[in-house]
């Protein structure tokens, strides 16, 4: 083969490396592109989900104070609960009392009006 066919082959080929090359290039610059633009929507979704996770903690946070306020709400009813149960015990026995008093009245009233 002649040194100028060579020549003109290695030229040909050399023009098609820098098309080759200046296309890659091109693609690279593309795919940066989209990359960046992608990060960029990723930056603003990991901004949107801070937000809910901070809205989030905050619900979180008043869910855990209405607990303790239905906590105590719990024991106030658990203590009013238990004095009404020893109000009625304690009725039940003035009850008894009252009961075992109106009876020895009673008697106390026979044996008067026996006597009489």
């Amino acid at each position: 083969m002649e040194d100028s066919k060579v020549a003109v082959l290695l030229e040909d080929i050399r023009s098609q490396m820098r098309i080759f090359a200046e296309a890659l290039q091109m693609r690279d610059e593309k795919f940066d592109s989209r990359f960046q633009e992608m990060d960029a929507r990723f930056d603003k979704m990991d901004a949107r989900f801070d937000k809910m996770d901070d809205r989030f903690d905050k619900m979180d946070d008043r869910f855990d104070k209405m607990d303790d306020r239905f906590d105590k709400m719990d024991d106030r009813f658990d203590r009013m609960e238990s004095r009404l149960n020893s109000f009625e015990h304690q009725n039940q026995q003035e009850h008894r009392l009252m009961m075992q008093m109106i009876g020895e009245l009673g008697e106390e009233q026979l044996k008067l009006k026996k006597v009489e």
